[in-house]
């Protein structure tokens, strides 16, 4: 049973906030509206409480009467206050989750990585079982940029700093002065709130979003992914300890912040561009804070300890540049670790010399994070192997895992584009070749682009008399492969094609690929850098899915291109165009029954599938809970991987906080967990 206190302490805090509110608000508006914003909180939880026809007239009339800028007030007033009960309410879930862990093992909340893998222990699951399962699975959160996300990041920063105090408030040895001078930080933070727009008074710009998109990343992301690799493996210590420290990197971050152009103009292959950049440099940027950490920390000398011959040789003189040597700070040079994180940093920080173009001919640079990570892993090698366990399972540890997850690119860049905007600039560089691309059918429209792909020599394309809007197209191809080539393989995988009806659709993008070097069809074996998302929206598209995959499955370039991807395919289903089409709950069994079609359409080919579930924020909107939303599809559906938008206006309450972030992770996590165990 959770104990009372707990519950009790949420209601100190909310009494805390508010009255912290009230004197801001006296202080800062007067007596007479903090008496108008009493009256009106006050008769709102009586009519509430006895449903009484006067107070509702009272009520009525009172709000009549306000003129424009009071009733401003005293929106911003009643938003205020809701913004600090959510802070205090998400600051009790984790009071109460940490209540419920200092119970024992067994009292682990439902959701938590331990509770469901103590599930799978009194099942029976082997431990071949679970291995199987992490090896095959991933999950891809995907942030999503929107305008009901209206919140700013400095009223997001503002929270956090609030709930940063709750925490120290809950220490029981806190002096009076302390308290007094945490509850002034508090009203600090309120007063400035109060002060503060909550909403833009400008218009947001595709940067802006990006900006606003990346706050989550440096302030939480950074730290929760090794936060939650390390409560998996403390869970599975206790439950399956032969799979500690064998457990694969399985979540990957994605966005559309300054990738999605489907009706959005501003967001331009420049655009794009600037954003893997300013991905890279935050990524980078955390790297070297660590490297930082990891160089004060491994201290450790080649006279008292032995170090693994692999990384002896990698900083031995002949590997090292001679142009460069060792770097001048470095004193000892039996202090091997430190040289070789020294060196690791001066290549790390050319990275984003190389993006700028301001790297000199002369300076090596990790070409990859693949390369970056063999070296973390030298290290990592070498301490295991030399009793030092303990100093590998720390910060290097951490470091480990996050380059694991976000690479050089931070987050896999979705592109998403309607296909209406292809099929015209495909008709566009037809005309210039005297193709009636225009009057063709769709089975036409197939046959010829299947004979293209298949053709040795690829179309000329005489870019200066496209439109704009063509040449914008070509430019967002080239942006792509730049971007896989000098920034990272998963910068961007997945291009999206909105309002997907037929397989012509999806071979237009193939099309382009072609014509940008992004799908070399010159040998036997197709080479392909790009996973071909169709998006089926409408009840319509839905219900035509299965037929429209069968095509492409059976469609000889398709399958080219589906082989050099090793027979993945990605396929996204909307939850908000479906119900708006159709309506909740068709929408729902419409996309149940696509779903499981899709799965076994997929299965009968021999293609690895994953569902993209394109989900809003609100039940219409396909949203929920997450934990419940997995637990209700098909397990066959799910396959072991899964992508999710997080929709702008739910990415805060998710992912502001590191601890809820950590839930979040968990929560789907084990539900996926579950869903295999009903397969098996």
């Amino acid at each position: 049973m959770m104990p009372h206190h707990i519950d009790t302490i949420l209601g100190s805090n909310i009494r805390l906030l508010g009255n912290l509110l009230g004197e801001v608000i006296q202080e800062q508006e007067g007596k007479k509206f903090f008496e108008l914003e009493e009256f009106i909180r006050l008769s709102t939880k009586e009519h509430r409480r006895t449903r009484a026809q006067e107070v509702h007239a009272k009520l009525q009339k009172k709000i009549a009467s306000l003129d424009t800028v009071s009733m401003q007030k005293l929106i911003r007033a009643f938003s205020t206050y809701f913004q600090l009960v959510n802070i205090a309410e998400q600051h009790h879930r984790i009071q109460r989750i940490r209540a419920q862990k200092k119970h024992g093992h067994g009292h682990y909340p439902q959701g938590s990585l331990r509770h469901t893998l103590l599930v799978a222990k009194k099942r029976k699951v082997s431990a071949d079982e679970v291995s199987k399962f992490f090896a095959q699975l991933h999950f891809s959160p995907v942030f999503t940029a929107h305008p009901t996300e209206a919140l700013r990041r400095t009223i997001l920063e503002k929270h956090t700093r609030i709930w940063n105090v709750l925490e120290e408030l809950d220490k029981k040895d806190l002096l009076a002065d302390e308290r007094l001078a945490l509850i002034q930080t508090v009203k600090r933070n309120i007063t400035s709130l109060w002060q503060t727009e909550v909403t833009r008074s400008y218009d947001v710009s595709p940067l802006d979003e990006v900006t606003n998109g990346l706050f989550y990343f440096r302030q939480i992301l950074t730290d929760v992914i090794p936060a939650f690799f390390d409560e998996l493996e403390s869970a599975l210590a206790d439950t399956y300890p032969a799979l500690k420290n064998k457990i694969p990197s399985f979540v990957q971050f994605g966005s559309w912040i300054g990738g999605d152009r489907d009706g959005n103009p501003f967001v331009t292959a420049d655009v794009t561009w600037l954003t893997l950049k300013r991905q890279t440099n935050l990524i980078i940027d955390s790297y070297l804070k660590m490297l930082d950490e990891l160089y004060v920390e491994h201290s450790e000398s080649s006279i008292i300890t032995k170090i693994s011959d692999e990384l002896l040789d990698s900083v031995s003189d002949k590997v090292m540049d001679e142009k460069e040597g060792i770097p001048s700070f470095i004193r000892n040079k039996n202090e091997v670790y430190r040289l070789k994180l020294a060196l690791a940093s001066r290549k790390l920080q050319r990275v984003k010399k190389k993006l700028d173009g301001e790297l000199s001919e002369n300076e090596t640079v990790y070409e990859s994070s693949d390369e970056f990570l063999a070296d973390l892993k030298l290290i990592y090698d070498s301490l295991i192997q030399n009793k030092g366990e303990i100093l590998a399972n720390g910060t290097l540890k951490h470091l480990i895992r996050n380059v694991e997850t976000f690479g050089f690119h931070l987050a896999t860049l979705d592109i998403r584009q309607h296909k209406k905007i292809h099929s015209e600039a495909v008709r566009e560089i037809c005309l210039q070749h005297r193709i009636p691309y225009e009057s063709m059918s769709d089975a036409e429209r197939i046959a010829w682009l299947t004979a293209n792909l298949f053709e040795e020599h690829t179309l000329l394309v005489d870019v200066s008399s496209l439109t704009e809007q063509s040449k914008e197209v070509l430019a967002t191809f080239n942006i792509i492969s730049r971007a896989l080539d000098e920034i990272d393989s998963r910068a961007i995988r997945s291009y999206i094609i909105s309002m997907t009806e037929s397989p012509a659709d999806v071979l237009e993008v193939l099309f382009f690929m072609k014509l940008t070097g992004l799908l070399n069809t010159e040998d036997e074996t197709w080479q392909s850098k790009l996973n071909v998302v169709p998006l089926f929206e409408t009840i319509g598209d839905l219900r035509a899915s299965v037929s429209i995959m069968a095509g492409l499955y059976t469609n000889e370039a398709y399958k080219r291109h589906l082989a050099a991807r090793r027979n993945h395919q990605e396929i996204m289903l909307g939850y908000s165009d479906s119900s708006k089409d159709g309506g909740i709950i068709a929408s729902t069994w419409e996309l149940y029954k696509a779903q499981r079609a899709l799965a076994k359409c997929s299965t009968e080919h021999r293609v690895d599938w994953m569902f993209f579930h394109g989900r809003g924020g609100t039940v219409g909107r396909g949203g929920g809970p997450e934990f419940q939303a997995i637990m209700a599809l098909s397990g066959h559906s799910i396959n072991g991987k899964m992508k999710i938008t997080e929709q702008g206006e739910v990415i805060s309450l998710k992912y502001s906080r590191k601890e809820i972030a950590q839930r979040s992770l968990e929560l789907t996590t084990s539900a996926m967990l579950l869903k295999y165990f009903e397969q098996t």
